[in-house]
């Protein structure tokens, strides 16, 4: 349990490399804190980022796997 007691925030949790982040993390023992725009936090709003960090009061790492495919 490599990453037991750490506090982790994944940004883009509902799918693709987030929901292995998340999954990983997990395994290896992390509270993890899923952050996905499907959940109404969008990181493209400082607002709604604001908010969701507000109410967080350890936090041992930070992933950033939000990502927005444009399809031409």
């Amino acid at each position: 349990m490599r990453l037991a007691n750490k506090t982790i925030v994944i940004t883009g949790s509902a799918s693709g490399i987030g929901q292995a982040a998340m999954q990983f993390c997990a395994r290896e023992g992390a509270r993890v804190i899923g952050l996905d725009k499907s959940d109404g936090v969008d990181v493209a709003d400082e607002a709604s980022v604001e908010r969701f960090f507000a109410g967080i009061e350890t936090l041992d790492a930070l992933v950033n796997s939000a990502g927005i495919a444009v399809r031409k």
